[in-house]
């Protein structure tokens, strides 16, 4: 899943295994680890040991709107560079779903 950031937000999603299911509500990189933040359905008790595999199911609506929002952003940069406005530097994207935007 893809974790918060370049001005997008994470991907949610659901990781399954066995009878416990997490319904992962954000995603961040922390350090060197990537953390899924979320709750487990039904009994809190259950969880995953490690070494069990995982299978991960992501919201795919929600990862192709994120993806043509940011790709949207790039886009929008190019067309000002071959407008010859190349003294705009685009310093922040902006990529969520509730008005995205894009600052030079």
């Amino acid at each position: 899943m893809h974790p918060q950031g370049g001005g997008q937000p994470s991907d949610k999603g659901i990781l399954k295994t066995g009878d416990s299911e997490f319904h992962v509500e954000k995603v961040e990189n922390r350090g060197d680890k990537v953390w899924h933040i979320g709750y487990f359905e039904g009994d809190e008790r259950k969880g995953f040991r490690v070494g069990v595999h995982v299978k991960s199911k992501i919201d795919g609506e929600r990862r192709a709107h994120n993806a043509r929002n940011h790709s949207a952003g790039h886009l929008l940069d190019e067309a000002l560079q071959n407008l010859g406005l190349t003294h705009l530097k685009q310093i922040k994207g902006y990529y969520y779903p509730n008005r995205p935007y894009v600052e030079f």
